[in-house]
């Protein structure tokens, strides 16, 4: 079959999932924005397939199926989740996370003005210097998992937590620690401008619909159009700046080289899983999704994806594509395994949000995680190196604890 009628179909599978979803469904859910993320990427890497620039092998049918099955038993939970529940939540006032909205506010703080250096208006709009901080920030960034900066490392494990912390203190009405955590949630996007990082960006656009899905519904109508506005305002600034970076960073040399590289970052996962997530010759063992177990097994460990990308150089790809988060799961644990370990995560979530009646501060959390994992899974899994771990590891010890809190302080047992 020809490689543009296999992506065409490939497309054509998001777009009825999607399609078939919306129908069933009152309005827009977590379900929706995660289809629409997966139809958009495969409408676009139809254009990048063909894209004078590209390089991509022949297209076979069988990995797209693959990718697309496997990919709706994760999202399964997601998608028969009922958010209308978030419309009676059970709220309390939790020292646990009280003292995490301000320890995220402290250590964004302190990395502010330890980067404040980077942090320059003029040096956003200047070539050389996006791309002299873009490398910088990376050498630092190896040395920041080689664990040598335990306050920068804790910091980019907190920072996930920061849309969860905002509707827990919103839910409340602590202004203080609202306005705190969302100058947290700026200077951090500050911080990622500095080093002409993309995904701080990425991350922000994701973010803002679990905002707005889960607080809608204890809004009037008035406050909804009004939240409506300011974040549509702030998805065209943010797209502003990922463009003007984008530019920096691919676009002196020509424009069609410019759109080429916002092609790029949108569609290349789904060509690279075709052309390698089912046999990328070899396998790294759980060594960028799970180093932190490996590290605990007492097992040899890459330190950082150079070294990673040395040892596994025989392999066809490494993680300097994006290949999705399945792709990630294949690379380190082959296909089968991958199935295996993707339905068992699936499963956790279908019990941790499908069998109350009542959803609660625990369920903010692990939908957050869950919902960030599928969104953002679009281009590599969110969740690896030992950081990643790290984060994965403290979103499931803050459910069990709330969890266990509610249970059986304020008896909130109802299935």
């Amino acid at each position: 079959m020809d490689s543009n009628a296999i992506l065409i179909l490939n497309l054509l599978f998001y777009f009825a999932a999607f399609y078939f979803f919306q129908r069933r469904s009152a309005g827009f859910r977590f379900g929706s924005v995660v289809l629409f993320v997966y139809f958009f990427v495969s409408v676009i890497s139809l254009f990048l397939f063909n894209s004078e620039f590209s390089n991509f092998n022949d297209l076979s049918l069988l990995p797209f199926v693959y990718l697309f099955v496997v990919f709706l038993i994760f999202v399964y939970p997601l998608l028969n989740l009922r958010e209308k529940k978030f419309s009676d939540i059970f709220i309390y006032d939790s020292r646990c996370l009280d003292f995490l909205s301000i320890l995220l506010i402290t250590l964004t703080l302190l990395n502010f003005f330890w980067e404040i250096q980077l942090l320059s208006l003029s040096s956003l709009f200047d070539y050389n210097m996006i791309l002299n901080s873009y490398d910088q920030s990376h050498e630092e960034l190896e040395l920041m998992t080689s664990e040598s900066s335990v306050l920068r490392m804790l910091y980019v494990v907190i920072r996930d937590f920061s849309f969860p912390l905002l509707i827990y203190n919103i839910l409340l009405k602590k202004k203080k620690m609202i306005y705190g955590i969302l100058f947290s949630i700026i200077l951090g996007i500050l911080l990622s401008l500095s080093n002409s990082s993309r995904n701080g960006l990425v991350s922000l656009v994701v973010s803002l619909p679990y905002l707005y899905i889960i607080l809608k519904y204890r809004l009037g109508e008035k406050l909804k159009k009004k939240l409506l506005f300011i974040l549509a305002v702030f998805v065209i600034f943010i797209g502003f700046i990922f463009f003007i970076i984008t530019y920096a960073r691919f676009g002196q040399e020509s424009n069609d080289k410019l759109f080429y590289s916002l092609e790029n970052y949108t569609g290349q996962s789904m060509l690279v899983f075709n052309n390698y997530g089912m046999d990328a010759n070899g396998i790294r063992y759980g060594d960028r999704t799970a180093p932190l177990i490996r590290k605990l097994l007492g097992l040899k460990t890459s330190t950082n994806y150079y070294e990673r990308r040395f040892v596994y150089s025989k392999m066809l790809v490494n993680d300097s594509y994006f290949i999705t988060f399945i792709g990630d799961f294949t690379l380190d644990y082959g296909p089968m395994f991958a199935v295996i370990i993707l339905s068992i995560f699936s499963f956790l979530f279908f019990r941790c949000l499908k069998i109350y009646n009542k959803y609660s501060l625990s369920h903010i959390f692990i939908l957050y995680l869950y919902y960030n994992w599928c969104v953002r899974g679009f281009t590599l899994w969110t969740y690896s190196e030992k950081l990643g771990n790290l984060s994965l590891v403290m979103f499931f010890v803050i459910f069990c604890l709330l969890r266990y809190k509610e249970k059986y302080f304020y008896g909130t047992k109802q299935r």
